[in-house]
C-alpha cells in the first residue's frame, strides 16, 4: 500500500502536517517547544523518517522500536492534553486517507484502510494514549475535536510561515511564489485555511490545481518501487544518509 500510493501518501502528510496547526491550543504547545521554529525543515524529515522506519521494519523489529523510543522522546517535554496528542495522532491517519480518496490513483481497500487504523491506534497505544476502539469512534472524536477548536491563533500563523518554505522548496521554482494559495486549495477546507492565516485561493488557480490532480489521478498508475531505504532516504535533508541517532530533537538518554 505505502509502494504503490507513495506520493499521495506524502502530499497527505504534508496536509496534515499544517492542519495540526489550526487549534490554538497545539499551535501554543509547538510554539512554545520551539523546535519546528529553530529547525523546521529537520522536524519535518525527521518525523517522516521515524514513522517510516516504524512502518517498514513494525513495531517489534529493532530498528521500529528504537524508532518508537526516539518519538515518545521527542514529545516528551511537550505538555499537550491527551486530547491533543490524540488528536495531532489521529490526523496521520485521517488526512491521508481523505486526500487519497479524493485525488489518490486508486482508493484504498477496505482492509488497507482498517490496517492504517489500527496502525496509529497501537501506535497511540504505545506511546501510553488511550485510543479510540473503532475507526467511527476515532472519526467521531476527531471531528468534533476540530468542530470545538479550530480557530485562527498567532502561533499558528509563526509556525505556518516557518515551516511553508520546506514545502515550498519540492515545488518547481516557478511555483513557488504560489504556495500559500496552492496550499490553501489543497486543504480544501475554508475554516482550516483561514485558521493558518490564508486567504480563499484565487478561482482559476484553484481550478488549475484541480484540473492538474484529476489528470494525475487518471494517468498515473500504482507504483511496486519501494521509495523507502531505512537510512538513506531523507537525502535533501541528510545527503550522506542517517543514523536513527540523527533522527529527533536530541539523542535519548
Amino acid at each position: 500500500m505505502i509502494r504503490e500510493l507513495a506520493f499521495d501518501f506524502r502530499v497527505g502528510f504534508a496536509v496534515e502536517y499544517y492542519r495540526t496547526f489550526s487549534t490554538p491550543s497545539t499551535a501554543r504547545v509547538l510554539a512554545a517547544h520551539g523546535e519546528m521554529l529553530r529547525n523546521p525543515k529537520k522536524r519535518s524529515y525527521d518525523t517522516a523518517l521515524i514513522l517510516m522506519e516504524i512502518i517498514n521494519g513494525g513495531f517489534d523489529s529493532d530498528r521500529g522500536q528504537q524508532a518508537l523510543q526516539l518519538l515518545i522522546h521527542a514529545h516528551a517535554r511537550v505538555t499537550a492534553t491527551a486530547d491533543e496528542y490524540r488528536y495531532v495522532l489521529l490526523s496521520l491517519w485521517m488526512i491521508p486517507r481523505r486526500w487519497i480518496a479524493s485525488h489518490g490513483v486508486r482508493r484504498l481497500t477496505p482492509a488497507e484502510d482498517a490496517a492504517a487504523f489500527r496502525f496509529y491506534q497501537e501506535l497511540g497505544h504505545r506511546m501510553h494514549l488511550q485510543m479510540p476502539e473503532t475507526a467511527e469512534a476515532a472519526t467521531a472524536f476527531y471531528e468534533r475535536f476540530e468542530a470545538d477548536n479550530v480557530a485562527w491563533s498567532p502561533e499558528a500563523a509563526q509556525l505556518f510561515d516557518a515551516t511553508i518554505g520546506v514545502l515550498a522548496g519540492r515545488l518547481p521554482a516557478p511555483a513557488r511564489p504560489l504556495i500559500r494559495p496552492i496550499m490553501a486549495t489543497l486543504i480544501d477546507d475554508p475554516r482550516m485555511a483561514a485558521a493558518l492565516g490564508l486567504q480563499p485561493p484565487p478561482r482559476l488557480l484553484r481550478h488549475a490545481v484541480h484540473v492538474a490532480l484529476r489528470i494525475r489521478g487518471l494517468l498515473a498508475r500504482p507504483t511496486t518501487v519501494d521509495t523507502f531505504r531505512p537510512g538513506h532516504s531523507g537525502r535533501t535533508q541528510y545527503p550522506d544518509g542517517y543514523s536513527l541517532h540523527d533522527l529527533g530533537p536530541a539523542a535519548p538518554e
